[in-house]
């Protein structure tokens, strides 16, 4: 399935269907022509999301094929050794030169 993502400073939310991206590109962009103002739109997950634009606000809009996303998602799990540690980024003692440095 084709779905559409917004990336705003960062954050990626999957937009629902029903959400007409094109709209939101204009709200958007209105929003952030200003000094500051608030955006709000719905992700695919029926989630209200309101975001502060402002000039110095970052925004990417991506179309990709969800089931190709989940597809990669599913083979770097098999790819990834279990005791990695995702919030230090560390394989563990298995990979000495995976840690960073030199055993």
């Amino acid at each position: 399935m084709i779905v559409t993502a917004v990336r705003i400073d960062g954050q990626r939310y999957v937009l629902d269907p029903s959400q007409d991206a094109a709209t939101l590109q204009t709200q958007l962009l209105a929003a952030r022509a200003g000094t500051a103002a608030f955006s709000t739109f719905i992700t695919s997950d029926q989630v209200t999301i309101t975001v502060l634009m402002t000039p110095a606000t970052t925004v990417c809009f991506d179309t990709v094929d969800d089931d190709q996303d989940r597809d990669f998602a599913a083979e770097v799990g098999e790819v990834l050794p279990s005791d990695f540690d995702e919030y230090t980024g560390d394989f563990g003692s298995d990979i000495p030169w995976a840690r960073g440095h030199a055993a």
